[in-house]
């Protein structure tokens, strides 16, 4: 049996949502994601611990409202999430941050009265397309967006391989995306949802509560106190 550990890193609501993965064989506890080796060498005892995460960026859709007042969820789509190791994210982030560069360029947007208009030609010359694993191709174009006052803003448009898997993304949006991504620790991460696995690995399910995982030791007092 496997066992998944989901961190949420970020989200966008209704749009993104980024999440760092463990998977777990609870019967060997080793496989394609976690190897423990004991051996003996010139009567030295060690450990060989292999960890390798999942990031996981998923586009997010809002469900639509049933006859009973309730979300209906929209169906699964494969293609509307990206997973990704080390290597390839990487290679994500780099790829994300030229599309971002790119809009600076000052000829790529201009305003003809209060109009915002995007350069077609420019756009087309800074749109990003790469693969990412086998069967996962990622574009990144220049756009223009529609705000709730009909306004229109500068953008990038993610997709995942087809039009059914993609999302537009704001300024704001892909600045704080960008942010995350060059500043998140995986390996630190990692790290610590292992050591709790190990610490825990007979108590936790997927369905167990995040208090269970004992993430933080430390006991916090927000009562005030006097002088």
């Amino acid at each position: 049996m496997k066992r998944q550990i989901k961190y949420r890193v970020f989200s966008i609501p209704k749009k993104l949502s980024l999440e760092l993965r463990l998977i777990f064989d609870t019967e060997k506890d080793r496989g394609n994601v976690l190897g423990e080796f004991n051996s003996n060498s010139n009567g030295d005892m060690y450990t060989v611990l292999s960890v390798y995460p999942l990031i996981m960026l998923t586009i997010t859709r809002q469900g639509e409202p049933g006859e009973n007042g309730q979300f209906i969820r929209p169906p699964f789509n494969p293609n509307d999430s990206l997973s990704m190791t080390r290597y390839n994210y990487s290679i994500f982030t780099l790829e994300l941050e030229r599309i971002y560069e790119s809009m600076k360029v000052p000829e790529m947007y201009s305003y003809v009265g209060k109009k915002l208009q995007l350069n077609e030609d420019l756009a087309e010359k800074a749109r990003r397309v790469f693969k990412i694993g086998p069967n996962m191709v990622v574009e990144m174009s220049p756009v223009t967006l529609v705000s709730e006052d009909d306004s229109k803003l500068e953008g990038v448009k993610l997709k995942f391989n087809n039009e059914q898997s993609s999302v537009l993304l704001t300024v704001n949006d892909l600045e704080a995306l960008l942010f995350i991504l060059k500043t998140l620790n995986v390996d630190a991460i990692t790290l610590g949802l292992h050591a709790n696995y190990l610490r825990d690995r007979n108590m936790i399910t997927t369905s167990t509560p995040a208090s269970q995982f004992n993430l933080l030791n430390a006991e916090v007092d927000i009562l005030p106190k006097g002088d």
